[in-house]
């Protein structure tokens, strides 16, 4: 019996065309957000409120290790004498990058 992930996997297969998954990566690593800055104006001392849009590091970080593991499976362990290691192989597709 097939689990659940492969049958949704096989419904998906080519449900995106090569220009739609650039266009998902490209938006990911555009991730941006709102932030708020708070100074005293030097000329009549008031505090003043800014808002200003700056990337968002900490959302494309998560979202390509989510798209990562998607597509190739988390990252797997091997034991050695000197430890841990763990190994992600990341191979981009023609014309990425």
């Amino acid at each position: 019996m097939s689990d659940v992930r492969s049958q949704i996997g096989k419904a998906l297969e080519g449900f995106l065309t090569p220009e739609q998954v650039r266009k998902l990566v490209d938006e990911v690593l555009a991730s941006k957000k709102r932030a708020r800055a708070e100074f005293n104006c030097r000329k009549c001392g008031k505090r003043q409120v800014q808002y200003a849009e700056v990337d968002d590091t900490k959302t494309v970080v998560q979202a390509l290790e989510t798209l990562a593991n998607q597509a190739f499976g988390k990252p797997t362990e091997s034991k050695s004498e000197a430890g841990i290691t763990f190994i992600r192989q990341v191979v981009a597709p023609d014309g990425a990058g």
